[in-house]
């Protein structure tokens, strides 16, 4: 019967250990509708304390309750605050209750019954240095593995870069951190075949803003094996998480202009040139498809200051407005596709951009989507 007991008892201790890392998974290291420091007291209250809990129950289950019911409290309330966040109302139920509630009262029946601990009070006695060096190294652990978890979970990433997002404000600055970069490490598999995040390496910066001083960041967004060594221009922004906020982790921006540096060769050029000295500047590129994005030669767009016409029509490639096409002046512009055949006008897909005084705007068009 005791052996049933200590094992129960290590079961619970890992319940304890793996529940609270994904708690900082989830809320310390994902976007959560709540202040930064609710998410970061969360982390601590029902992440940290509960793997603290655990190990420390290995070998006093009684302070151990004593932490776990400290919180419990607070437990209905995490429930309810975070319920969207874990997948729902029950999800949310199992995972706060598993991490501090259970654990709680399980501990709390230990000493009252005098079951035995996990491991025995004379292994800690003789072992007391080694037992606070394991626990402190589980506890760092756990946090390790609670930062690249929190890499892991399927977040709602953008399917495809927004169109007509200036690439340069009118004060001459990118809007994003813009950087290209090596992708050095593809993180496993976890959405659809496909790994979440990636290790890269900087090249070329664009912004002053970027975290880190090692040159090494975390990307976030959808890699696949074969993207190991491929050359990427990023335009991100810092993790929005409560603790990743700190780390060297980017984001792709939802409006910018992410991909291979082939497929963001008017995006760089545009950086590289900087903001036009007067007007503004359009660039964009016809693409074949949306999954592929080969650009396609040959096919005119048609591009129309409002209140202003005629529209004037020119071959894609990167623009210089003063230069190639008299729609310098700032202001609001409509873009589409000129195509060969009569087709409805509520069929074209039309892009409206409005730009300030020195601004860099950028537009891509899919013929596939047209057919």
């Amino acid at each position: 019967m005791l052996r049933i007991l200590r094992i129960v008892g290590w079961l619970v201790v890992l319940q304890s250990v793996l529940l609270g890392t994904l708690v900082i998974a989830v809320v310390g290291g994902t976007a959560v509708g709540v202040r930064t420091y609710v998410a970061v007291f969360t982390c601590v209250v029902a992440g940290l304390i509960p793997i603290v809990a655990g190990l420390t129950a290995t070998c006093s289950p009684r302070t151990a309750a004593r932490m776990n019911l400290c919180v419990a409290p607070l437990t209905p309330f995490l429930m309810v605050l975070f319920s969207w966040e874990f997948g729902g109302f029950l999800q949310s139920i199992a995972v706060f209750s598993g991490a501090i509630l259970i654990p709680g009262c399980l501990w709390h029946a230990a000493v009252r019954h005098s079951w035995p601990s996990p491991l025995s009070s004379s292994f800690f006695s003789s072992h007391r240095a080694a037992a606070m060096i394991s626990a402190v190294g589980v506890s760092c652990l756990s946090l390790a593995a609670a930062f690249v978890w929190s890499l892991s979970l399927p977040w709602w990433f953008p399917l495809g870069d927004c169109i007509g997002f200036p690439v340069i404000d009118a004060n001459g600055r990118s809007n994003g951190i813009d950087f290209t970069a090596s992708i050095l490490f593809i993180g496993p598999k976890t959405f659809r075949g496909n790994s979440l995040w990636s290790i890269a390496r900087v090249e070329e910066r664009f912004s002053d803003s970027l975290p880190g001083p090692t040159g090494i960041v975390f990307l976030r967004g959808n890699f696949k094996p074969s993207d190991v060594s491929d050359q990427y221009f990023v335009e991100g922004m810092q993790s929005v998480g409560a603790l990743t906020r700190f780390l060297p982790v980017i984001e792709r921006m939802d409006c910018g202009h992410t991909g291979t540096r082939e497929r963001a060769a008017a995006v760089l050029r545009a950086l590289r040139e900087g903001a036009p000295k007067t007007g503004v500047r359009l660039i964009g590129r016809v693409y074949a498809d949306k999954a592929r994005r080969r650009p396609t030669p040959g096919i005119q767009v048609s591009i129309a200051r409002l209140k202003d016409q005629p529209r004037a029509p020119f071959q894609p490639r990167m623009l210089r407005a003063s230069m190639t096409n008299p729609v310098c002046r700032p202001g609001q512009y409509e873009l589409h596709l000129v195509t060969n055949r009569e087709m409805p006008r509520a069929r074209l897909l039309v892009i409206v951009i409005e730009l300030r005084a020195r601004e860099v705007g950028g537009a891509d068009f899919y013929v596939k989507l047209l057919s």
